[in-house]
């Protein structure tokens, strides 16, 4: 084990009285010893660069870590990892085990799932053609469709994890004025979020954890009894369009 600041012992005598671990080394006499770089994902993006290769590397040698791959799902998709390790990578965001393990905030999977749509724009905005995959006819919005599933997988497994099964009937109220798209900031948000956008995915986590739920919406205008949302099992999609898919505005 290397001493920050110190010298390699010049002989070998001094090397076996160090007490160092393995052999000596002549070519290093002298010098100055360095603590060696830890091999994580952050050390090896930055030796190796934000590319496919590296990302395949640490994908395959499992040195990525739940949380920076789901930060990380834009690089990684735009690399051009190929069509195997995306599939590793959907495996792993649903994996019911490994979502208990991450222990991650529902918004971080939010917040990761408008990065996919704004990657959707991308490509519908972009004059020159874009691929991020050599596979012949590879289709994108078919990947970022099977990631999304995946996400609201994720999601979904959060939300029995953190939220406990709510027996017999709920009554959630939720608030569908303009004054809901002032912005919020709390620990485990992510992106920028609106409070409509909170209260969205939190009202769906609450309905999908339920036994039987009645969701009363309201807004500048009075209050409505809202009928039973059919979310066809997602939770993500709906969340940041709630209002939208409640009264139409």
């Amino acid at each position: 084990m290397p001493i920050l600041g110190k010298k390699y012992p010049e002989t070998q005598e001094e090397f076996y009285r160090s007490r160092l671990s393995g052999f000596w080394d002549e070519s290093q006499a002298g010098k100055r010893m360095k603590v060696p770089t830890p091999y994580t994902w952050e050390t090896q993006l930055a030796a190796k660069g934000n590319n496919s290769a590296t990302w395949k590397e640490l994908i395959l040698s499992k040195k990525l870590p739940y949380m920076a791959m789901l930060r990380n799902l834009r690089n990684i998709i735009k690399s051009g990892v190929p069509d195997n390790i995306h599939k590793i990578v959907q495996k792993k965001l649903c994996s019911p085990l490994d979502v208990k393990r991450s222990k991650q905030f529902p918004f971080r999977f939010l917040s990761a799932y408008t990065i996919l749509d704004n990657l959707k724009e991308e490509e519908e905005n972009t004059v020159k053609n874009i691929s991020w995959s050599t596979t012949p006819d590879f289709e994108q919005d078919k990947l970022l469709d099977e990631y999304k599933s995946c996400l609201d997988k994720a999601v979904q497994l959060a939300a029995i994890n953190n939220v406990k099964p709510i027996k017999g009937a709920v009554l959630i109220m939720f608030q569908c004025g303009s004054q809901m798209d002032e912005k919020c900031s709390a620990k485990g948000l992510g992106l920028s979020r609106t409070m409509r956008e909170v209260a969205g995915l939190l009202t769906l986590m609450c309905m999908f954890s339920s036994e039987h739920c009645d969701l009363i919406y309201y807004n500048d205008k009075g209050t409505v009894r809202g009928k039973k949302l059919d979310t066809g099992g997602e939770i993500l999609s709906f969340s940041t369009n709630i209002c939208v898919s409640i009264i139409g505005s």
